[in-house]
């Protein structure tokens, strides 16, 4: 099987953020000290080895250890608990849960409850990679942990609460834990988590910790924010994704926790497009309060929707059509790479962008940095991606 690293590019961020790449590459995939596997065909009473898996990742996860890779092969895991990773990597080793197919291995939760999580995570230094995730209840993946990264997954379909709470949910909630850090969200889907506009539920992704990576990613047709940094949120990347038809608006920025403030982070590259409520002009990038200082909002288009500007000075900012090749409302089904005449190419910062697409290929490409998900001149790679 291939070997999946992490590499990311120049990130030209003041303050820890700027570690993300030499942290991520303790993600590198060395030699494994043990693979494990899981079929949905498999028995919780095999070795869990290729030729006798096991069923469950559950089972999986209970014998995992620092360098461990558990390889799940497609199929569909319905569950009726959530699933709770809590064993740690070590910088150099992390522990890998890696659908074998992307998307192929299919996680579906049915707990009967409307607050419910699918897959719980408390340890640190562990890679979550490929899966597909949905649910009845409010959350895909929940971490607690530092030093996590979650990288082409597909996250959707929960429908959450039909009463509005504080308890909102989220597809990827990537950094809930406000002492956690250095967590990563890389190329994935996450759509249809409550319903756009009922109220401030369903964020797509949502980090509530420092130092964490956000690229690359597609976030759409949620309840409340494509993407939402909150709490503890300070010093972020978030780079290069595309976020469009959310109910409340596109990207949120701030922090609330004691002395926190939304300090020293790049917004940069981003396609944010038609995030609206009850058909009006919704936000493209809003500022929910915490702001402090040392941010940059670089080079990002947004169309269809505005800045609010209070604390937010944002440069190369691109107010115009993105031309996607075939814009159905539906990433699932549409085309959202760009026409050849689209102002998101080569119109993009080297400033916190990854060195790598949507699809694995390589930027820059073609003369310069893309702005969105996508490197329109770029080749895409094989799964799982040599990231």
């Amino acid at each position: 099987m291939k070997k999946i690293s992490l590499k990311f590019g120049p990130v030209a961020v003041v303050g820890k953020a700027l570690t993300m790449v030499a942290l991520l590459a303790g993600c590198a995939i060395m030699a494994s000290a043990t693979d494990y596997y899981v079929s949905s065909t498999g028995s919780d009473s095999n070795p869990g080895t290729s030729a006798a898996p096991f069923k469950t990742i559950q089972k999986a996860a209970g014998v995992a250890t620092a360098g461990s890779t558990v390889h799940v092969l497609p199929g569909t895991y319905n569950t009726t608990s959530t699933i709770t990773t809590s064993r740690s990597g070590t910088d150099a080793a992390h522990i890998r849960f890696l659908s074998t197919v992307q998307w192929g291995a299919k996680i579906v939760s049915k707990m009967g409850k409307t607050t419910s999580t699918t897959w719980s995570n408390t340890g640190s230094y562990v890679d979550f990679v490929g899966f597909d995730l949905t649910g009845d209840g409010n959350e895909g993946f929940l971490n607690y942990g530092s030093y996590v990264s979650f990288i082409g997954n597909h996250v959707h379909n929960y429908p959450g609460s039909s009463v509005c709470g504080s308890n909102t949910g989220a597809g990827i909630n990537a950094g809930t834990s406000y002492t956690g850090h250095n967590n990563s969200v890389i190329g994935n889907v996450v759509h249809d988590i409550g319903t756009p506009a009922k109220c401030n539920f369903g964020q797509g992704i949502y980090v509530a910790n420092p130092y964490a990576t956000v690229s690359n990613n597609v976030s759409y047709h949620n309840g409340a924010y494509g993407l939402c940094f909150w709490h503890a949120a300070t010093e972020e990347v978030i780079s290069s994704n595309l976020v469009f038809g959310n109910g409340l608006g596109g990207i949120w920025v701030g922090a609330s926790y004691g002395s926190v403030s939304f300090s020293y982070s790049t917004i940069s590259n981003n396609i944010i497009v038609s995030n609206q409520a009850s058909g009006v002009s919704g936000y493209g990038i809003r500022n929910g309060g915490g702001m402090g200082t040392h941010n940059q909002f670089l080079n990002n288009i947004i169309y269809g929707n505005v800045i609010e500007t209070s604390g937010i000075t944002a440069t190369g900012t691109i107010a115009a059509d993105p031309q996607f090749v075939s814009p159905t409302g539906n990433f699932m089904t549409g085309n959202y790479h760009v026409k050849s005449t689209s102002p998101a190419i080569n119109k993009g910062t080297s400033i916190g962008a990854p060195t790598i697409d949507f699809d694995g290929g390589l930027r820059p490409s073609g003369g310069g940095w893309d702005i969105g998900a996508y490197q329109n001149s770029s080749t895409a790679a094989q799964w799982p991606y040599e990231m």
